[in-house]
């Protein structure tokens, strides 16, 4: 993620994960100049290797990342294994109060 406009996240504890799952996960949001750079996108860790094909790191995050859109009624669509594309500027802003909170609530 060498986009200077994306935002970051680090969160160290999801809701509904399983006891004893304690990765650090990281979220960004912002626009990607490689596909759009007119839209807003959400992008989780991916798997360091080329031969993985933008695969999640975490395959849970993106489980949950895929719960809490549907959960939370945000709008976007997941163009990729790790990367999702909002619908607009709104959609973006209600996963980011979601982050924010999580942060918040956790001390992340």
């Amino acid at each position: 993620m060498a986009n200077a406009n994306l935002e970051s996240w680090t969160i160290k504890y999801l809701p509904n994960m399983p006891e004893g799952s304690n990765p650090t996960y990281q979220f960004w949001i912002g626009p990607r100049e490689d596909i759009r750079k007119d839209k807003l996108y959400l992008q989780i860790s991916e798997i360091p290797n080329p031969s993985a094909e933008g695969r999640p790191l975490y395959p849970e995050q993106a489980a949950w990342v895929r719960n809490a859109l549907k959960t939370h009624n945000i709008q976007a669509k997941e163009i990729w294994y790790s990367t999702w594309e909002f619908k607009n500027n709104v959609e973006a802003g209600k996963f980011r109060r979601l982050l924010d909170g999580l942060k918040s609530a956790k001390g992340s």
